[in-house]
């Protein structure tokens, strides 16, 4: 009775494994756009991009996932583009709206208590590299601000960018930095 309870643990451990080895990994370039609207200038700041991806999957279910770009931090400037690679289990066709948040390197500086900074974002975009069968295919979704316009986000709080181009699209110049 010993072996059946072993052959049985075994075969559940190596289909957990199949599922886990066989699941979808897809590689992005994510790039943040600060304002280029002289009319929505701000002072540079050291701080860190946190993003959340949210869509459905192939299921229907709502999906969040939540990454932190630059764990670092970076300097962030006016009118700058920021890159960075990220990871998801989700297709770019099923990621519909990306939550931006940026935090402070170093948010106890008593000037911060009185008034949190300000930065402006034009726009985000995910770059998807994807291989299937030897080909690999490059897919773009652009995000904007719900009027398209740049969207002011003070310390620590957040936004949400909807897709503001079709998708699939094919690398613009200009456009994916």
């Amino acid at each position: 009775m010993n072996n059946f309870y072993c052959i049985l643990i075994f075969l559940f451990v190596i289909s957990s494994l199949h599922e886990v080895c066989n699941a979808n990994i897809y590689g992005y370039n994510v790039t943040i756009v600060t304002s280029s609207d002289k009319d929505r200038k701000f002072d540079s700041v050291t701080g860190k991009f946190k993003i959340d991806m949210k869509g459905k999957d192939a299921a229907g279910k709502n999906f969040s996932h939540y990454i932190v770009l630059n764990p670092d931090g970076d300097e962030i400037k006016f009118n700058k583009s920021y890159s960075f690679p990220a990871a998801a289990q989700y297709p770019i066709e099923n990621i519909t709206d990306v939550h931006l948040r940026w935090t402070l390197k170093s948010p106890f500086n008593p000037i911060y208590l009185i008034n949190k900074p300000k930065v402006y974002f034009d726009r985000i975009t995910l770059q998807a590299n994807q291989l299937e069968r030897g080909i690999t295919t490059l897919s773009t979704r652009i995000y904007c601000g719900k009027k398209r316009k740049p969207v002011g986000i003070r310390h620590d709080e957040g936004e949400l960018f909807e897709t503001c181009l079709p998708v699939p699209l094919y690398p613009i110049p200009g456009l994916t930095a």
